[in-house]
């Protein structure tokens, strides 16, 4: 069995989704805990989410935690998982950025977006790029 290196770009990809998953996994917590208050638009944002908000944000997050634990492994099928990680994030910003935030046209929420968007699509094409050097198995 063949032990491949892994490149430095999966270790800093792997730190920086393991870690933001953390970060934001605590952040909830503490703010439904009632630990963090809300500031003012806040609340009535969260309350405008519904349960299927909450089942594609956990779902997103499910596979961006598989896409992310496949490419450590140097597994080929985190290309398919960020591709879908990807498409889906696309959609449902979109989604919601044409529903939610066209009520309160929320600029920073929008650059948050977009800035993701573009992270999400630079993961991708990285691991892409793993696959065509058969970097990944």
């Amino acid at each position: 069995m063949e032990i491949k290196k892994r490149p430095a770009g999966v270790w800093i990809i792997t730190i920086f989704y393991l870690g933001s998953l953390g970060l934001v996994s605590l952040s909830l917590l503490l703010v439904f805990s009632g630990v963090i208050p809300l500031v003012e638009a806040r609340p009535s944002y969260f309350a405008s989410l519904t349960a299927f908000d909450w089942i594609i944000t956990a779902a997103l997050a499910c596979l961006g935690f598989a896409a992310t634990i496949s490419l450590f492994l140097l597994r080929r099928i985190a290309v398919m998982l960020f591709g879908i990680e990807l498409g889906l994030n696309v959609l449902f910003t979109l989604f919601g950025d044409l529903t939610l935030r066209a009520k309160t046209f929320e600029t920073p929420g929008l650059i948050g977006d977009a800035l993701g968007l573009v992270i999400l699509a630079a993961v991708f094409l990285y691991a892409r790029n793993l696959e065509k050097k058969q970097i990944l198995s």
